[in-house]
């Protein structure tokens, strides 16, 4: 049994525009966007990419609206816009892929590949997000998320943590999630809050031998470790305490290097007659070179096995 096409024409679709891209002489069929954009495209290639527009194609046979001899066939729901069926076709055809530089972007043009059931877009598309999780994980979250995509939710969680709670940004996507799923974001932050900044507290993970802030200080010399009474400079210490205080706000190896956690130790060690010549040499020259490569991996350590040991949906 055949199937007609039968779509109300109001004032506007009188004067469709049409696409600038896909505008092909040798098209054979026109896909009309949800805007009112005409796309002059090929059967066969749109059918390879997706088995829902070969269906579509077989039924829209007898398609009565048609304009220069070309059968249309409209996309019905508001998100399949001009810029989204755009994007859809970009990943069909052999040309540039889609510009896709946000998850607002991003989002549409993934629904609409999973819902015409296009392989290759949507795994295309599902590696692009680990990279837009960088820029917005928030937003990636929610979204990855709410399509139970294991690996893409674990990369925006991870990638969150750089972020201050809450950001006071408007992130519409959370609207997508559960208050549970966002609840369990929540605790993963959390836990690995406590579990990185207790590596400011506990350095036992830290070689003593090989710095020299671990040295004795005659001046400014302080308790670390009471079962111990090993001693670090004072200076040093602070300069734990303000990491400590820095991760309150962003989980990143990035912080112990910022000037707001580099510079009141420095000073603190410019009053001692002992440190005030190494101080900024050993905070520069260990934290950037040495340093920060071992703290980088304890940070990354933790964050991973918190990773791995979350289920967020």
């Amino acid at each position: 049994m055949s199937h007609q096409w039968i779509v109300d024409l109001d004032e506007d679709d009188a004067f469709p525009s049409n696409s600038p891209v896909f505008n092909y002489p040798t098209a054979d069929v026109i896909i009309r966007s949800s805007d009112n954009v005409h796309f002059r495209v090929h059967k066969i290639i749109l059918s390879l990419a997706s088995p829902v527009f070969a269906d579509m194609f077989d039924l829209g046979k007898d398609c009565d609206q048609q304009v220069d001899g070309l059968p249309i066939i409209p996309m019905l729901e508001d998100f399949e816009t001009a810029k989204v069926i755009e994007a859809l076709f970009r990943l069909s055809y052999p040309i540039a892929d889609p510009p896709l530089d946000t998850v607002a972007d991003w989002y549409p043009v993934l629904r609409g590949a999973k819902k015409y059931m296009m392989e290759e877009a949507v795994k295309s598309l599902q590696s692009k997000l680990t990279g837009l999780s960088i820029k917005e994980p928030v937003r990636a979250f929610a979204v990855a998320a709410s399509l139970q995509l294991e690996k893409e939710t674990k990369d925006a969680a991870k990638h969150s943590l750089r972020l201050p709670f809450p950001s006071g940004r408007d992130e519409v996507e959370l609207e997508l999630i559960s208050g549970r799923t966002y609840q369990r974001l929540l605790e993963f932050r959390n836990r690995c809050t406590v579990r990185v900044r207790n590596l400011t507290r506990d350095d036992s993970w830290v070689d003593r031998r090989t710095w020299p802030f671990f040295q004795r200080c005659p001046h400014c010399g302080q308790v670390v470790n009471e079962s111990d009474n090993r001693l670090v400079a004072s200076w040093w210490r602070e300069y734990m305490m303000l990491s400590e205080s820095a991760l309150e706000r962003s989980i990143s190896e990035a912080v112990a290097l910022a000037d707001d956690v580099l510079w009141p130790p420095t000073s603190m060690a410019a009053v001692c007659s002992q440190c005030k010549t190494s101080a900024l040499t050993d905070l520069k020259r260990f934290s950037i070179k040495r340093f920060r490569r071992a703290w980088a991996t304890q940070v990354d350590l933790v964050i991973s096995e918190e990773v791995a040991n979350t289920t967020f949906f």
